[in-house]
């Protein structure tokens, strides 16, 4: 099960990270 959480942690935070790295102005212009 911790394996299991460990993963789905990760694949939450990759794509935020992606998202910041590749569309910056995205998250700028909400804030």
């Amino acid at each position: 099960m911790t394996t299991f959480i460990q993963l789905t942690e990760i694949d939450n935070v990759q794509p935020l990270t992606i998202r910041i790295l590749i569309a910056p102005s995205d998250f700028t212009e909400q804030s």
